[in-house]
């Protein structure tokens, strides 16, 4: 609400005559502004609070009533508790949702480069119905690339290798987890479907995708900085692929072939009819 009331001008209205496309790790980005209001009220509200009790204890009330003064210390002493165990959880939020970000923005400037092999690159997809978003994903000769970024913080004392066998991500702290590859899993489904539904609004598709043959995705999950080892999953090949940002380009998406069904004008009727469905999504930000 905050923000909206500050960029909203009911006065004017903005010139732009075509929405923009979202920036990489755009949700998160509006999150962690959010956190950082949150904190600021946080820390802003007890501290007014106190210096007011404390004014009218100074000037309302004659000095040598110390026990009013002591009332009123002690009356404020919850709020700066409360203050402080909730600013704390805030600044762990922010810390989080800023390593997010970064990584998203890492990874989706290193995703750009893949323009230059005839790519559309979109970032921050956001599913509305069910409150979750894409990070990334290319439109070229492969299909579509869907890239789901995961920003770890490296260990202080093992190094940043992670042990990728097809099934599960094993890390150095002797952890492992199956859920990027789930969740992958699932935003790539969504984006097929999501494909399918826009083919299908179009006359004359030169698409010829359906539900039964959904448009190739190819799965990929990127940790920034992190050195991944997979001959366990090329071994039991596996469907998804989990790398990090500097081999994201130059050995994927290089590496990735063009399925047979594909044509080039399916390609470019793909990256048409994204660009034009996530552009409509942000139409908001030119009509105030």
């Amino acid at each position: 609400m905050l923000r909206k009331f500050l960029f909203e001008n009911k006065e004017s209205r903005p010139p732009f005559l075509k929405p923009p496309l979202s920036l990489p790790g755009e949700r998160v980005r509006e999150k962690l502004e959010d956190e950082l209001m949150r904190l600021v009220l946080i820390i802003t509200l007890p501290l007014c609070f106190g210096l007011i009790l404390i004014y009218k204890t100074i000037f309302s009330a004659p000095l040598s009533h110390s026990l009013s003064f002591l009332v009123h210390a002690i009356a404020i002493i919850p709020f700066l508790l409360l203050a402080f165990f909730y600013g704390r959880k805030t600044i762990r939020i922010i810390r989080t949702y800023r390593l997010g970000f970064t990584g998203e923005q890492i990874v989706g400037q290193e995703l750009e480069r893949g323009r230059n092999m005839g790519y559309s690159i979109f970032h921050d997809i956001y599913n509305e119905e069910k409150k979750f978003n894409v990070d990334h994903i290319a439109i070229g000769t492969a299909g579509i690339v869907v890239v789901e970024t995961k920003a770890k913080s490296k260990p202080r004392d093992n190094p940043p290798k992670i042990f990728y066998d097809g099934k599960r991500l094993a890390f150095p702290d002797k952890s492992y987890t199956t859920a990027p590859l789930d969740q992958i899993e699932a935003n790539a489904r969504w984006i097929q479907e999501l494909a399918h539904k826009l083919i299908s609004e179009k006359k004359n598709a030169k698409c010829q995708f359906n539900k039964e043959n959904p448009v190739p995705a190819v799965r990929v999950v990127v940790y920034p900085g992190w050195y991944v080892d997979y001959e366990e999953a090329q071994k039991n090949k596996a469907t998804i692929i989990v790398t990090n940002d500097v081999m994201l380009v130059d050995k994927v998406i290089k590496s990735l072939k063009q399925p047979f069904a594909l044509t080039n004008e399916m390609i470019e009727e793909l990256q048409i009819l994204f660009d034009c469905h996530l552009r409509e999504k942000n139409k908001n930000l030119i009509k105030y």
